[in-house]
């Protein structure tokens, strides 16, 4: 609980894992998270859609700041529209970063937590995995995270996997 109250970080011992500093303790996702997050990463890698769409939740899942009423569907829409491919490398990207916490919800990347104008050289090495330069440099004159992020909640329940404001 202490750890809630002075970071926002944690370093999760799944998929590699990912080492946490010598200042900050490394905390295990909750069994509900780490099994959700195993499950979108197994499907998104398998490009396995129909696992995806078992894996939404019917009410209150964030995908698209628009009109848009099916995430597979806008996801696919993007792929065509020749973006990144979204689910095959983009999502297992995102869920490849360290994870943060909000009220709560377990957000990856991390830095989508936190204020850019806090993060030091160590957060933007560790968003160069899913971003280029100019893009963190954007995020950072912006003063928010824009970029695509992953939120789990603390019972297993997929949030949102949404880039935006």
């Amino acid at each position: 609980r202490t750890l809630a109250l002075t970071s926002s970080r944690i370093a999760t011992p799944i998929a590699g894992g990912t080492e946490a500093s010598t200042s900050e303790p490394q905390i295990a996702l909750p069994r509900r998270v780490a099994e959700t997050r195993e499950a979108i990463q197994a499907a998104a890698q398998g490009h396995d859609f129909e696992a995806l769409r078992a894996l939404i939740p019917e009410e209150g899942f964030t995908f698209s700041f628009g009109g848009d009423t099916d995430p597979i569907r806008y996801w696919k829409r993007l792929e065509s529209e020749g973006h990144v491919p979204v689910i095959g490398d983009v999502l297992p990207g995102v869920l490849g970063t360290e994870p943060g916490v909000d009220r709560g919800v377990f957000v990856w990347p991390a830095q989508a937590t936190e204020d850019p104008a806090t993060w030091d050289e160590q957060d933007i090495e560790a968003l160069t995995a899913i971003h280029a330069r100019e893009d963190i440099r954007s995020f950072q004159e912006a003063g928010l995270y824009l970029g695509w992020r992953v939120g789990i909640d603390r019972d297993g329940t997929w949030l949102f996997f949404v880039a935006g404001d």
